[in-house]
């Protein structure tokens, strides 16, 4: 069993796709975020909220290709990092969420490249939370070196039952923290 989803993007074009049973996984994702707001282009710089988190990293020599700039693939992996910062600073234990059978796969992911970085630059990677509804997880990032935007982007994830990779809603205390609305965290404030 086939179903195509239609999403209108902000260009005003449509944009659609199919998910089948068959497909598993991902097949209950796309079901997950055809209602969400799908990845954007961004044209212009969106500075990062006040609470974004900070990741500080030094491009190393083996993040550079043969032209001397950091790798496109690299900045998703920074994103990684810095999405790993982000939820140990938001007392968010991923480690005992999979124990808990839950797991939080990649659904889609988006980087614009706006400057290089080179060999030995400090990169500062920012992140945070750009909306929490039910499974769907979608966050912001950017990577500045000084006061240059180097990169932006989003990821989406689907909070999936480990069992049955089906979505499932977010536990409450989850999508508190995620969201920064916990009582521990305005008490941080």
């Amino acid at each position: 069993m086939s179903t195509t989803y239609r999403q209108r993007h902000r260009t005003g074009n449509t944009i659609s796709f199919e998910a089948s049973r068959a497909q598993g996984i991902y097949g209950s994702m796309a079901q997950s975020i055809a209602g969400s707001t799908s990845i954007r282009t961004q044209n212009n710089r969106t500075a990062a909220p006040a609470d974004a988190v900070e990741l500080t990293l030094r491009v190393r020599y083996a993040e550079t290709d043969q032209m001397g700039v950091v790798h496109h693939a690299n900045y998703l992996v920074w994103f990684e990092a810095a999405r790993s910062e982000f939820c140990r600073q938001r007392d968010i234990d991923y480690r005992q969420m999979e124990t808990d059978g839950l797991l939080l796969p990649m659904a889609e992911s988006h980087c614009r490249y706006l400057k290089p970085a080179f060999y030995d630059d400090e990169v500062v990677v920012r992140s945070w939370v750009m909306d929490v509804k039910r499974s769907v997880l979608r966050i912001g990032y950017e990577a500045t070196r000084g006061d240059t935007l180097l990169a932006t982007g989003e990821t989406v994830q689907v909070l999936v039952d480990r069992a049955s990779m089906r979505p499932r809603s977010f536990p409450q205390h989850i999508s508190d923290r995620f969201k920064g609305t916990t009582r521990e965290l305005e008490e941080n404030e």
